[in-house]
C-alpha cells in the first residue's frame, strides 16, 4: 500500500510541479 501511495503522489504531483516552472500556455499545450 505504502508503493501505491508514493506512486499516486508523485503521479499527481510530478505535472504540477512541471506545470508550475512553465508559462501557463506551455502547460495548457503539452498532455
Amino acid at each position: 500500500m505504502g508503493a501505491t501511495l508514493v506512486i499516486g503522489a508523485v503521479a499527481g504531483l510530478y505535472p504540477a510541479v512541471r506545470a508550475a516552472r512553465l508559462s501557463p500556455a506551455d502547460a495548457l499545450a503539452s498532455p
